[in-house]
């Protein structure tokens, strides 16, 4: 590792190059090994793409240094604090800051195209100079030549706390009917984001053939690499940390924990192995999630800055119904990594279970935006469009979310079905249940749904089938209960249906249950001949309150009691008044 001044000259080197991603990278790593370096996270903020992260980093180092003047003056310079006079840039600094470019030679105009982007690009370095300049006065004047630190990409696996994972777009083969995925667009496929350990070890051999072997995702060489590096430099944290990322790839989730544990011995300050540590823990059963809580809560007091323990933190909020702690955790980790699609997906089913379906739909689309083969942000767009009551519009994303995920998701073919449904195409949306049936043939709620379905195509046969198998599975069901004398009435079997319907009298509870029952019952009432007990239920359901029933009901009622109530007409003629 280069000495703390040098890495602080590659940067300012790597800054004034226009290599903004290698100043960011060596400034993580210096923090890293120091989250209270003041200074780092001044330069950080010359690295970062957007106005809200610089200004997040110059908070960071005005915190742990509350006079430190260049945060004071980049502060002042995005408005987030009163300017100090005191700050201002000698007038000289900054004339002798213009002069180089003053002084250089006119050059002719450029009309070719790839000269206008170098143009360009060279404007964007200069703007990245100046703002160091202003940001930083005269710090760090002195240079040297240092030898940049190496690094390793290692490509992220999916975390299991997840859903479902981010597999990578499927191989085409061929074109099966459907919607086109909309990753055939792209000119080629994302890059993975590198992972948080990239520590040199130059002259270990087997390190830097691991290294490689892991860019071509060639994982058991990895594996055998890295554990020969372990034997050749025992004692360090990163080795064991990435053979444990290796295992929990390859599903072994104890021999990972073992080598997060391995880790953490090492190093105790070392926070990717307690973040490694729960989501193995969490993916193999091998600990809770008050212990999985503990391990991220360790991994984000040693590394404020490391999102992914943050996205982990907020998947568990989720899963626990801390919708709103969880968007506390996502608002952290979209500073760090605004351009993480899984940041706005999470934060998109916070907002959808929160019950805003329009800002749910919005975080939806801008993931989507962000990667477009991360099949997960296809379901949330799907469930947004349908709490939003747009049905029809669901059926694209959920088509494509169900078309290429690796494995069957039984809830999102019932989304699915629901929207099909909704357009009327209720032979799809049989076909869906059927699909969700596969994963469990005995959920209760998925027949009563297919056999609604088999009624509206006037399959009463197969409806009351479903319902019959359905109320066994659960036979204190009010609507399934229901729906059974439903699916007799449309047959015909009109006793049947009575006898049927007037046993779920006792587990109607609510106004809505009350008035489904009336409705019901008094058809199967009329169609045996008991009219006026008909009449007395037609009667009941207008006298519930008015939002207990649909408007059209209490219109069909009214038309009964009409037909059913006979006016008597007078006897004789009127007799003249005397």
């Amino acid at each position: 590792m280069l000495p703390e001044d040098d890495i602080l000259k590659e940067v300012r080197s790597a800054l004034e190059a226009g290599q903004r991603a290698r100043a960011k990278d060596l400034l993580t790593r210096l923090l890293r090994q120091d989250k209270n370096h003041a200074e780092a996270w001044v330069w950080l903020s010359a690295a970062v793409d957007t106005t809200r992260e610089r200004i997040y980093c110059l908070q960071e180092a005005l915190r742990i240094d509350p006079d430190n003047q260049a945060a004071k003056r980049g502060l002042a310079m995005f408005g987030a604090q009163p300017a100090d006079p005191r700050l201002v840039i000698p007038p000289e600094l900054e004339r002798r800051k213009w002069q180089v470019e003053l002084d250089k030679p006119p050059k002719p105009p450029l009309t070719a195209s790839p000269k206008r982007l170098a143009l360009y690009a060279g404007a964007a370095v200069v703007v990245i100079v100046l703002f160091s300049f202003a940001i930083f006065g005269t710090q760090l004047s002195r240079s040297k030549q240092s030898t940049p630190l190496r690094t390793i990409d290692f490509k992220p696996v999916a975390s299991a706390t997840s859903a479902t994972g981010s597999p990578p777009p499927p191989t085409a083969t061929s074109t099966p009917p459907g919607p086109t995925p909309p990753w055939n667009l792209l000119a080629e496929p994302y890059t993975p984001t590198p992972a948080y350990v990239r520590t040199p070890h130059d002259l270990i051999e087997a390190y830097s053939i691991a290294a490689r072997a892991i860019e071509r995702e060639e994982w058991d060489k990895a594996l055998d690499y890295m554990i020969q590096a372990a034997t050749s430099q025992p004692g360090t944290a990163d080795i064991p940390y990435q053979i444990g990322e290796l295992h929990r790839r390859a599903g072994n989730y104890g021999r990972a924990m073992d080598f997060y544990n391995q880790s953490i011995t090492n190093n105790s300050d070392f926070a990717p192995a307690y973040l490694g540590r729960a989501q193995a823990g969490l993916s193999g059963g091998l600990i809770d999630q008050a212990a999985a809580r503990a391990a991220l809560e360790t991994a984000v007091t040693l590394d404020p800055i490391l999102p992914e323990a943050r996205l982990e933190l907020a998947r568990l909020d989720l899963d626990g119904g801390q919708y709103e702690q969880a968007l506390e955790q996502l608002q952290v980790a979209e500073m760090i990594l605004p351009e993480s699609p899984w940041v706005y997906l999470l934060k998109g089913q916070a907002y959808l279970a929160l019950g805003d379906p329009t800002k749910a739909l919005e975080e939806a689309r801008r993931a989507n935006q962000l990667d477009l083969t991360l099949l997960p942000v296809y379901r949330l767009k799907g469930e947004a469009l349908q709490a939003s009551g747009q049905w029809i519009e669901a059926i694209v994303p959920l088509e494509i979310y169900l078309r290429y995920i690796p494995s069957p998701d039984a809830s999102a073919q019932i989304f699915m079905a629901r929207s099909y449904a909704a357009a009327g195409e209720f032979e799809k949306a049989i076909s869906a249940i059927n699909l969700a049936l596969e994963v469990d043939p005995n959920d209760a709620d998925v027949l009563l749904l297919r056999g609604d379905y088999y009624l509206e195509l006037d399959q009463a046969d197969l409806a009351l089938a479903d319902y019959r198998q359905s109320l066994r599975l659960e036979p204190n069901s009010f609507a399934t209960g229901l729906a059974v004398g439903r699916a007799q009435l449309a047959l015909g079997a009109y006793r049947d249906a009575y006898l049927q319907i007037n046993k779920m009298e006792k587990f109607a509870v609510s106004d809505e249950q009350k008035g489904q029952l009336y409705y019901w019952r008094a058809q199967s009432l009329e169609k045996i001949d008991e009219l006026d007990a008909a009449l007395k239920d037609w009667q009941r359901l207008l006298d519930l309150p008015e939002e207990a029933t649909p408007a059209e009901w209490r219109e069909i009622a009214q038309q009964h009691i009409d037909a059913l109530v006979t006016p008597t007409p007078a006897s004789g003629s009127p007799t003249a008044a005397p």
